[in-house]
């Protein structure tokens, strides 16, 4: 997922993703991410702290990206149970780390 994020090719070898993935620049107008074909792409601060306002809008990102793949998956399970699979979706309650996000996205 942080290769999407950060446009690596993610088909080359994992040595080469990794270099390619920390060799993402920051952007000189000191924004989190660019637009490019429509897509967003980012520019996380590796060498900064978690917390900077760059890097807070990242994890963010790709927290609410796991969060939807989640939510997808838990309607999958739903619904495999209402056709006679035992598998199902267990959620858990986020709402403090859903404060501490709205916190961050708001600086």
């Amino acid at each position: 997922m942080f290769y999407a994020f950060c446009g690596v090719e993610s088909s080359s070898d994992k040595t080469k993703r990794i270099e390619d993935l920390c060799a993402v620049e920051p952007l000189s107008n000191g924004e989190a991410f660019e637009v490019v074909n429509d897509q967003d792409i980012w520019h996380p601060l590796w060498k900064k702290p978690v917390n900077h306002q760059v890097n807070g809008k990242f994890i963010i990102a790709v927290t609410d990206r796991v969060r939807e793949n989640e939510e997808v998956r838990g309607l999958t399970y739903s619904q495999a149970r209402t056709h006679g699979s035992s598998r199902g979706c267990v959620r858990r309650g986020t709402a403090g780390a859903s404060s501490q996000m709205t916190n961050i996205r708001n600086r």
